[in-house]
């Protein structure tokens, strides 16, 4: 701007060699403070986009995972059967929300846990509560059905 008034008081009392000098000093002063504002406005964009980034990276996030069987069969060293699990109607769910807290919730529809050996005094080794809503490990959430 100091440049830009002296050069107005400069032209009106100079020669054409000074003007001349003066317009293409004010040329490339208008050429610098352009390229000055872009250079603002991209590091603007730059800290735009890294903030938008940041929220991004504090998006929510779920995961479900269902089977309908998984079992597991131990055997012994002749191949007997001496245990097995199975487990039917299972769903996870995981949640991690955009504040950092997470919530998880896992529902199984029935299970069976069995002793494979012969006369085993116990061939149910887990076996389902047949009220799960009065069980003392029972939260109170609908889901939940089925505890050991």
């Amino acid at each position: 701007m100091q440049i830009a008034r002296q050069y107005d008081l400069t032209a009106s009392s100079a020669d054409d060699r000074v003007q001349r000098e003066a317009m293409l000093v004010h040329a490339e002063l208008t050429n610098l403070g352009d390229r000055l504002d872009f250079i603002f406005e991209a590091i603007r964009l730059a800290q735009e986009k890294a903030n938008n980034f940041d929220d991004n990276l504090a998006s929510a996030l779920q995961l479900q995972v269902w089977s309908e069987l998984i079992s597991w069969n131990m055997l012994g060293p002749q191949s007997n059967l001496l245990a097995k699990l199975a487990v039917r109607g299972i769903r996870f769910q995981w949640t991690s929300r955009k504040d950092s807290s997470t919530d998880s919730t896992l529902t199984i529809k029935d299970f069976e846990a069995l002793n494979g050996m012969a006369g085993a005094t116990f061939p149910e080794v887990l076996v389902a509560h047949p009220q799960p809503s009065t069980h003392p490990m029972v939260k109170v959430r609908p889901a939940s059905r089925w505890f050991l």
